[in-house]
């Protein structure tokens, strides 16, 4: 186990030197910082130059346990990743994973993890028992998301029904109907789902604070 894991971690590093060495040339703004941090565990920062946003990025947000974990955000240009003792190849892996499938992907796991975060933010110690969030496959084929609003801030919003499709496979429906945000969409389309129930939250919460 240990051998497997020690093998890994050096395909890793040598991954992240030729990666340093590629990018060198068109991206002297390049620099990869890795340290200890105090709780203990591992950090690792990663200059990324102009080509990611500027805003803040979370990419992920696991843990386990008090020593199994990992933190990890694209935030100002820059990758930041915090993990345990032993976390430091999930950082990696994360890293490696918005490289090479490009910042499109880590932008759905972005609405994901916001989704995850409003969810988090609505649980009091009763909410959570009486409603919650519901992601489940149809047979069309499909998504079909609903989501409690019963004692939320977005109870009393109204929200315009949307509605798109552009074939079989590529189409989505959104609406509110009572407390209830709902929502179906073709097999690829989750994403969307989760980017319209964000943008909808958020413009809410704006409106709110003016």
């Amino acid at each position: 186990m240990g051998r497997s894991l020690m093998h890994s971690t050096d395909e890793m590093i040598q991954w992240l030197q030729n990666w340093v060495y590629s990018n060198y040339e068109k991206n002297q703004e390049t620099k990869v910082v890795l340290t200890t941090i105090d709780n203990p565990g591992w950090g690792m920062t990663v200059d990324l130059g102009s080509n990611f946003p500027e805003k803040e990025l979370p990419l992920a947000d696991v843990e386990k346990t008090e020593n199994d974990w990992y933190y990890c955000t694209i935030k100002n240009n820059k990758f930041e990743g915090d993990g345990g003792l032993f976390n430091l190849e999930d950082v990696f892996c994360v890293f490696k994973s918005i490289i090479n499938n490009d910042i499109k992907q880590s932008t759905m796991n972005d609405d994901l993890f916001w989704l995850q975060k409003w969810y988090q933010s609505q649980c009091n110690g009763d909410w959570e028992h009486a409603y919650g969030i519901t992601i489940e496959t149809v047979d069309n084929p499909g998504w079909y998301v609903t989501v409690d609003l019963e004692d939320t801030c977005l109870e009393n919003a109204l929200f315009e029904e949307v509605k798109e499709n552009q074939d079989d496979l590529n189409w989505f429906f959104c609406l509110k109907r009572g407390n209830k945000f709902e929502a179906s969409c073709g097999p690829c389309n989750l994403n969307k789902i989760f980017q319209i129930f964000r943008q909808w939250a958020e413009s809410c919460a704006e409106n709110e604070e003016k």
